[in-house]
């Protein structure tokens, strides 16, 4: 376990720098809705983002898959994504990146989950990372339920009313 502090610095993206960025965005914008580009294509050319080696994919940071819902989403590129049909692209709007500096998006909508109920067709990658975490914390609390036998545990008389997930912390 560790406690740590940090100095942390946010560079500004200056007002010349955002217009610039814009202006190219529009352009390659125009270039997408004159069909003389595929947007995998304009991402090579004109991306520099992240995601631009994954041919702009943009990836779910949690789960390492390409599936976002929309709590994943800034305000900004989930109102963008939300008035798309699949196969569209966005006009130039103005976002931020997962390190929140500020970034001129355009985005394109791959597919377009409903809500439904899951399946094993569907959903399977979802429903094999819930049944992973579930089996792992069952190993977890059989482990902690084995060794808080032969070990010493103190918990603070602050925390002894708090509801454990394994009921065998505490010792009457």
């Amino acid at each position: 376990m560790m406690n740590f502090r940090h100095i942390l610095m946010k560079p500004k993206v200056s007002m010349e720098a955002l217009e610039a960025a814009d202006k190219k965005a529009n352009e390659v914008y125009s270039i997408l809705q004159s069909d003389t580009i595929s947007f995998t294509d304009a991402v090579k050319k004109y991306s520099n983002g992240d995601s631009k080696g994954s041919d702009g994919k943009v990836m779910n940071p949690y789960y390492g898959d390409a599936r976002m819902t929309n709590d994943f989403l800034d305000p900004y590129t989930k109102s963008a994504v939300m008035s798309l049909k699949e196969g569209e692209f966005s006009k130039p709007f103005l976002s931020s990146d997962n390190k929140g500096i500020r970034v001129i998006k355009i985005v394109r909508l791959d597919l377009d989950v409903k809500e439904h109920k899951a399946n094993m067709k569907d959903d399977y990658l979802t429903l094999q990372r819930a049944a992973l975490e579930d089996k792992n914390s069952r190993l977890i609390d059989e482990w902690v339920k084995d060794k808080v036998q032969s070990v010493y545990i103190k918990i603070d008389d602050e925390y002894k009313d708090c509801n454990f997930n394994v009921n065998c912390w505490i010792k009457k």
